[in-house]
């Protein structure tokens, strides 16, 4: 669970590259479960971004749960996700850990009563349970 008075800061970049890179050090919205949770986003090519998550947990026995919301039509296949909309696709590919896997998960249409209800839309999930400190 994430902790909403926690930040983002970038703390590495490299804008001259090749292949440019940034890190977030986004370890203070994951206060008490981890002592370390950097991501990195870098530009393979004009089609391709790698998102890569470093993160070291306080204790073992985790389950590392990504999420991102679309009003995209979701298929997937074990650790491939498409993505599809308006004729176009977008693809997701999970590359390591072995055991993690997409999922489609239901939004609930309002959790509570002064939130508007979130119609249109779809929960992509990537899943991965951690035994030990990753």
């Amino acid at each position: 669970m994430q902790y909403s008075g926690g930040t983002g800061k970038i703390i590495h970049y490299n804008s001259t590259a090749k292949q440019p890179w940034f890190t977030v050090d986004m370890t203070t919205v994951y206060k008490d479960q981890a002592t370390k949770v950097h991501r990195t986003f870098s530009l393979v090519n004009e089609q391709t971004v790698t998102i890569n998550d470093n993160i070291e947990f306080n204790e073992a026995g985790h389950t590392v749960i990504w999420n991102m919301i679309t009003s995209a039509d979701i298929t997937c296949d074990g650790k491939v996700a498409r993505l599809t909309k308006d004729g176009k696709d977008f693809y997701l590919k999970i590359n390591a850990p072995d055991n993690a896997v997409f999922q489609v998960a239901l939004i609930p249409p309002q959790v509570h009563e002064k939130e508007y209800p979130i119609v249109g839309f779809r929960l992509l999930q990537a899943i991965v349970k951690c035994d030990k400190y990753v």
